[in-house]
């Protein structure tokens, strides 16, 4: 029905349209209205202080009368009402103001520009207390049959009319005072539906003038029930509810459908007694005000009743009792009998509760407010602050996208990482969260949105609640507004407070879509809470020289603390300098980290250099408001600090290179560049307990070379317990080797890249995992275009082996691409992840590292926000060397059965036979001396099809001429071996 769609719009849309409840409180001017110069009434429209000293301003009108008919009016252009069913101003009447002055408000929409208003006198309001007087826009709509359309969202003017026509004395004076103009209805709740039954409404008994009160069929067809209420004789008839929890909630609402015969004259007495005092309160609302064969709403301002009865106390907990009074003693035929029809009783209320709106878009400065897009987003384009298409607002977030780009799995992700729910001022936590989010109507059905909770607050559990894109849940072409929440997470313990979490939107479809085209974000709230307050500045730190404890490495690095500013939602910058900081924007100062969040007040600073060199350093930290970054002070600057850098790893550039390179399992082509081998340096987990870089537990040499086109990679991982079954697990969660890479030079830059940098800027995470397949961004099994890889389990059973090379045109930054010379140096960590599945491990208990942060994270205490996420983390790898001439690469990757010459051959004592398999098969390889004896056997069943190495060691044999020969089905082969000793 249609006021069912009403109440769900205001729900879905008007909730979290960034509006609080208060839309003018006048507290620091007069937001926006002025006199209007609609009659002489007003000698002066101004803010000034309350009346009541409870607040810091209202809105003064100051009116003269000095005459018959007499008027003054206020006015304010373009007000946002978002579907709200009403809207209230507050008013105070001194002492001495005569009864029938008339307070008459007034709207325009700013569709049709329909004219319409509501009269209040004097008389009844209150003396020197504030009092509440409301417009209702619903009824408005629905009198003028839709011509006074407020659903656009806007009021094109609005105000209020003061007019002395009926004031006995025509030349009063005096002041008239207005506060919080508040939207009502903005976030209606139902208690009452009548779905399933009559929701505890009855006939009372006080009168014999009903017959019947049932649930029944919704007389306009719309919905599943109603509640018929019979009125049979010209005796009142009161139907009621008990025990209505009222707390917070100002206006009660009932729907209701009249016949088209109903006499004008029959009242409906809305009643209430709260459960404290039972003081007894009623409104009257008569017939001929209500439009017949409608869905219709009527209004029951409990706050009004509570300004003139201070026994009435229905703000803190409980209506004991309510309902609805049917007489028609005025009627002249006292006969006429019918049933009317109530639907969805509920509050309407002004007191909405509190809403924090943390990022709006509506600065430009502010940009994506720390919104950020996954890097795993397979068909996300771009991510930027724009202006609103709706013209709702000043500005919303744009998320663009390509479904063609992609052929599966076609999904964008953006969230607001680091985000707080729990307010420090208010002690409490924000009870729900909510999104506006506006798809065009261009862009198909059929899709959905999830909204995500992760992050360090649910223990990085993906808690996905999803949208549907169907013009019901989410409506093409307006913006729709998507409700999560938070109260069952906080609960049932599932999101911990006292930390940060993530809120994030997966905007997917499914394969079949190729669509191209935007979709808009607005007004990130949180419900319940109020929105802080207090100035941002930048923090007062702390600095000193830390040296690791990983057991694999030892090395020196600045940490810095901090105390957080009181707001909340601000963020923190760090900058380096081997200067004095006097401005962040000098060209020798670097940021280094971005968008620290509120609650970490920490940041570590690992620096490089070529040789390891001793450096004089200075920091500086900055907080950010949203839209703007504050000065460095003396308080937020740390420095001079000596510290001994870490020497950067290096990458022997040569361009002769290419024609040495084969995808064959051995390293040989490598051997004349391990003098810059790398390992790992620290390890965590449940099960890093003793580990060393020799650990055959999970352990990793790693050499590279680059030319001008590839960065070529080979890589011995020592595992003992590989995972070998098909894909259970995501890349991350192990075993799989996974390299973050930065396709880019750091020299120079300005800024190094922030948490979440994307693909497009050359950040890249590239994975191998034990099963000899790729993956991106730790996630499944992928294609990655532009690598060349293979894979090989050593035959033996502890570990693999990973060669590939990677076409850096492919991986270098959209803007700028990558020129490779000496002295470049880029971003890299790895991250070894153990999984043992003999032990019954389902997921990574061990990861052995090089350039990361989780070893001192878990063991040091200092949790940088989300490090493996930020490139400005992770350690450096230099390019060295003068390079030669490059030449083509021949290679290719194995697609049949074969085994291949060892390497090293001639050997002492060990060497490597690698085999290939085209399918899974049994095997059987076995080493013979020249005499045809048997020297040793191996033989394994169900090998799995790929690349495979097996580590022959010859200790005890005497120098000559062996044979290496395998068997796999109906292949075999043999091969000619040299032991010199």
């Amino acid at each position: 029905m249609r006021k069912q769609l009403l109440l769900l719009a205001g729900m879905l849309l008007a909730a979290s349209a960034g509006f609080a409840q208060v839309i003018s409180d006048f507290e620091s001017d007069a937001n926006g209205f002025a006199d209007n110069g609609w009659g002489s009434g007003f000698t002066s429209v101004s803010r000034v202080a309350d009346p009541s000293g409870n607040s810091s301003g209202v809105l003064q009108l100051s009116f003269a009368g000095g005459g018959s008919g007499v008027k003054g009016a206020i006015q304010k252009d373009n007000v946002e009402v978002n579907d709200a069913q009403a809207f209230t101003f507050w008013v105070w009447l001194p002492t001495g103001t005569p009864d029938s002055l008339d307070l008459k408000l007034w709207a325009q929409d700013d569709q049709n520009w329909s004219w319409n208003e509501k009269l209040y006198t004097t008389t009844g309001i209150p003396r020197d207390k504030w009092y509440p007087i409301s417009f209702f826009m619903e009824q408005q709509f629905l009198n003028t049959g839709g011509s006074f359309n407020h659903h656009g969202n806007k009021l094109g003017k609005m105000g209020i009319e003061v007019a002395n026509w009926n004031v006995s004395d025509k030349n009063w004076a005096g002041n008239i005072y207005i506060d919080n103009l508040s939207l009502v209805g903005v976030e209606p709740s139902v208690f009452a539906d009548f779905e399933e039954g009559t929701d505890g409404y009855a006939d009372n008994g006080w009168g014999t003038g009903l017959g019947s009160v049932t649930k029944v069929a919704d007389p306009s067809g719309n919905s599943a029930g109603v509640l018929a209420v019979n009125y049979k004789s010209n005796d009142k008839g009161v139907i009621q509810v008990d025990n209505i929890v009222s707390k917070g909630n100002n206006l009660l609402v009932y729907w209701i459908w009249l016949p088209a015969d109903t006499p004008d004259s029959i009242q409906f007495g809305l009643w209430a007694q709260d459960d404290s005092h039972w003081s007894w309160t009623e409104q009257l609302v008569y017939a001929y005000q209500i439009k017949k064969e409608v869905w219709f709403p009527i209004y029951y301002d409990l706050a009004a009743q509570k300004a003139k009865d201070a026994n009435f106390d229905h703000e803190n907990a409980k209506l004991g009792k309510t309902g609805v009074q049917i007489a028609n003693w005025d009627e002249s035929d006292k006969s006429w009998n019918g049933t009317f029809y109530f639907d969805n009783v509920g509050f309407a209320g002004i007191e909405t509760g509190d809403k924090f709106v943390v990022a709006d878009f509506e600065a430009i400065a502010g940009g994506a407010q720390n919104f950020i897009m996954a890097s795993w987003s397979t068909v996300g384009t771009t991510i930027k602050r724009v202006n609103d298409p709706s013209d709702r607002s000043e500005g919303v977030l744009e998320i663009g996208t390509d479904f063609s780009k992609v052929t599966s799995d076609k999904k964008v992700y953006v969230a607001r990482e680091g985000l707080s729910i729990y307010s420090i001022e208010a002690q409490k936590t924000a009870t729900a969260i909510s999104i506006d989010v506006w798809v065009p109507a261009d862009a198909p059905l059929g899709g959905q949105i999830g909204f995500v909770v992760t992050g360090d607050a649910v223990g990085w559990s993906w808690n996905e609640t999803p949208f549907l894109i169907n013009d019901t849940t989410i409506v093409r072409g307006k913006w729709s507004t998507m409700k999560i929440d938070l109260t069952a997470l906080v609960d049932s313990a599932v999101f911990d407070t006292t930390k940060n979490g993530n809120f994030g939107f997966q905007f997917r479809y499914g394969d079949d879509v190729n669509w191209v085209g935007a979709i808009y974000y607005d007004n990130l709230t949180l419900y319940d809470i109020p929105k802080p307050v207090g100035a941002v500045v930048s923090p007062a730190i702390q600095g000193s020289v830390q040296v690791s404890t990983a057991p694999g490495s030892a090395f020196e690095y600045v940490r810095l603390d901090w105390v957080d500013n009181t707001l909340g939602t601000e963020t923190y910058n760090v900058y380096v300098s081997e200067s004095p900081i006097a401005d962040i924007n000098d060209p020798a100062v670097q940021n280094i980290a971005r968008g620290i969040p509120h609650g970490s007040q920490v940041w570590a600073h690992r620096p490089w250099s070529t040789n390891g060199d001793t450096k004089s350093l200075y920091y500086a930290v900055t907080a950010f408001d949203g839209s703007a970054e504050t000065e460095v002070t003396s308080e937020s600057k740390f420095g001079p600090v000596e510290i001994e850098t870490s020497k950067t790893l290096k990458v022997t550039y040569d361009t002769t290179f290419a024609a040495k390179f084969s995808l064959d399992g051995l390293d040989d082509e490598f051997v004349d560049y391990k003098e810059y081998q790398l390992t790992p340096e620290s390890a965590n987990g449940g099960q890093s307990a003793g580990w060393t870089p020799e650990s055959i537990d999970i352990s990793y040499k790693v050499t590279f070379v680059i030319d001008k086109e590839y960065l070529y990679i080979s890589a011995d991982v020592t595992d003992d317990d590989l995972v070998r079954a098909p894909q259970t697990t995501q890349a991350w969660q192990g075993d799989a080797l996974e390299f973050y890479f930065g396709f880019y030079d750091v020299n120079g830059l300005k800024e190094l890249h922030g948490k979440s940098s994307p693909k497009t800027a050359g950040d890249w995470r590239i994975g191998f995992t034990s099963r000899a397949t790729t993956a991106l961004d730790g996630g499944d099994d992928a294609v990655v275009p532009g690598l060349e890889a293979a894979v090989f389990e050593k035959f033996s059973g502890d570990g693999y082996i990973i060669e590939g090379r990677i076409e850096l045109a492919k991986f270098a930054p959209a803007e700028g691409g990558i020129e490779v010379k000496p002295g470049m140096v880029m971003p890299l960590r790895i991250d070894g992840n153990d999984m043992d599945p003999s032990f019954g491990d389902d997921a990574r208990t061990l990861m052995a590292q090089f350039g990361g942060w989780d070893y001192f994270s878990q063991n040091e205490i200092i949790s940088l926000d989300e490090h493996w996420k930020r490139p400005a983390t992770f350690g450096l790898i230099e390019v060295v060397g003068e390079g030669g001439v490059g030449v083509d690469d021949v290679a290719t990757s194995p697609t049949r059965f074969d085994l291949m010459q060892n390497y090293p051959n001639p050997f002492n004592p060990a060497t490597r036979i690698m085999f290939s398999l085209a399918r899974t098969s049994d095997v059987s390889l076995k080493i013979y001396d020249v005499t045809g004896r048997e020297v040793t056997s191996f033989v394994k069943t169900g090998v799995a099809a790929g690349n495979h190495v097996y580590e022959f060691n010859g200790n005890g044999l005497t120098s000559g001429v062996y044979f290496a020969r395998i068997e796999a089905g109906s292949f075999s082969k043999t091969i000619k071996m040299m032991l010199l000793k």
